[in-house]
């Protein structure tokens, strides 16, 4: 399978976006890819990639009817339960906001919450909480509004990519009080974490700490995120790999120094990656830098031979549209693996000229193709580049 992950995923990436949203040009891309994947002649590859699409649709298809559910209760009020992760929620004001885990007589889901904080007593135990908080209430349920014309951000698309196809509005709270247990413990460290960095800097400093470590961007002011943009310099504010490759290289040359072995080294820098994965909660852009650090890794000790980085990357966007398939309605999985492929098969065409440059059987139009090669990538790029950020 050396080099042919990049089918898989482009076939698991383009099945799923072609299920939530036909279109001729995904369908022909579709059509060209499977011919290609024909002409392999690879029978493990056709089992693989056969099985795995039959997975995805099941997924699909099972996710559909998990989300009806949940639709059948917009315009419904009952009660409910609520665990609501410090981390994720905020509170502006007499508005809180975010996400939780909303639980019903028979169904559990993620979900937005609104609540207006209706005393000064309640506003200053929830902004003093540093703990997950567990919420009895009435609550009403709301469908999520999409987008009202092309040229707008589609609010509704990206929530489903989070798994979230309703909204909650909190009416009337009954009970409220911290949880516990490890999962929590873990919370409250991050939110500690946080906290401390928030302590010891002060205005901008802090808010772009806290996204250079933690990937918080959203104590970011809208100014300073429209000034990134126009640099186009976001991707400086995002956990990748950049971040995560600083972090392996300071560990390898301390261990060594300190006298560990490749071996003993390489298994700390997995338990730190996990660790810092855990700390930035796994979002898209940082998951794809560590996963990609531990697939090499990983492989490396299996099978001793080195897993390249356009394969660990397949790897990883086969595993998210298994394991999410509305991930693709996601800008930061579209600009994360987007922008990563075609910048490795950019990368890999120049190594390419590089290697035969100086090679006798140089061919005189070999720069020239290359040349061509390099700027269509470089063209096919552009969309989704002007799409997010012009």
């Amino acid at each position: 399978m050396k080099e042919k992950w990049p089918y898989l995923a482009l076939v698991m990436v383009l099945v799923s976006s072609c299920y939530q949203e036909i279109n001729i040009i995904k369908m022909l891309l579709l059509f060209v890819i499977i011919i290609r994947i024909v002409q392999e002649d690879n029978l493990l590859l056709l089992v693989i990639i056969a099985s795995l699409t039959i997975v995805l649709f099941g997924h699909l298809f099972w996710l559909e009817s998990y989300h009806n559910q949940q639709m059948a209760l917009i315009g419904k009020e009952q009660q409910a339960t609520l665990q609501i992760n410090v981390n994720d929620v905020t509170l502006n004001g007499d508005l809180l906001t975010g996400y939780a885990i909303l639980e019903t007589e028979h169904q559990s889901f993620w979900t937005t919450i609104y609540y207006k904080v209706t005393s000064e007593k309640e506003k200053k135990w929830l902004s003093e909480q540093k703990q997950d908080v567990l919420i009895i209430a009435q609550v009403s349920f709301d469908a999520i509004e999409g987008r009202r014309n092309v040229k707008t951000f589609d609010y509704a698309k990206f929530l489903k990519s989070q798994k979230v196809v309703i909204s909650t509005t909190i009416r009337d709270i009954e009970q409220m009080y911290p949880l516990i247990g490890w999962k929590v413990k873990g919370h409250k460290l991050r939110y500690q974490l946080m906290d401390k960095v928030r302590q010891d800097s002060n205005g901008p400093i802090t808010d772009y700490a806290l996204a250079l470590i933690f990937g918080e961007k959203k104590h970011l002011s809208q100014e300073d995120l429209a000034v990134f943009k126009e640099l186009g310099i976001m991707h400086l504010l995002a956990i990748s790999g950049l971040h995560v490759m600083i972090l392996v290289n300071l560990l390898e040359r301390l261990l060594w120094r300190s006298g560990l072995t490749r071996e003993m080294t390489q298994w700390v820098i997995i338990v730190v990656l996990v660790g810092y994965g855990w700390l930035i909660c796994w979002n898209i852009s940082g998951a794809r830098a560590i996963g990609i650090v531990l697939l090499q890794i990983i492989y490396g000790k299996l099978f001793n031979e080195k897993l390249s980085t356009m394969d660990a990357l397949s790897i990883l966007a086969t595993v998210n549209c298994l394991k999410n398939p509305y991930i693709m309605n996601s800008s930061a999985f579209q600009l994360s693996y987007g922008i990563c492929f075609f910048v490795i098969l950019v990368n890999r065409m120049q190594v390419c000229f590089v290697k035969n440059q100086f090679s006798n059987t140089l061919k005189k139009d070999y720069l020239l193709k290359n040349i061509i090669r390099m700027g269509l990538l470089c063209l096919l790029i552009i969309p989704l580049i002007a799409k997010y950020f012009y």
